[in-house]
């Protein structure tokens, strides 16, 4: 059996597997941090993108790696971007 089951999930403890999994892999689960992720979506009036699809990438002032990304929801009457951000 293969399961995809949250790593939340398993942390809480809340699924049983039967046999145990390996200790190795319960250590694994317990140790492995969980990140953030925002998605954030943003109508504009005009599109500042002009005609572009697809995504758009941008460079911020922080030193961290993580920088945001955007994606043009594709409409004829609405201007739309879904940002997704993570990071610390």
């Amino acid at each position: 059996m293969i399961s995809s089951l949250p790593l939340g999930v398993l942390k809480a403890g809340k699924v049983k597997f039967l046999p145990e999994l390996p200790l190795v892999y319960q250590q694994s689960i317990n140790n492995i941090g969980n990140g953030y992720a925002d998605k954030l979506y943003v109508s504009f009036k005009k599109p500042f993108w002009g005609n572009r699809s697809g995504w758009l990438s941008f460079v911020t002032k922080s030193k961290s790696s993580n920088f945001p990304v955007a994606f043009i929801v594709p409409s004829p009457d609405k201007y739309l971007l879904i940002f997704f951000v993570s990071g610390d």
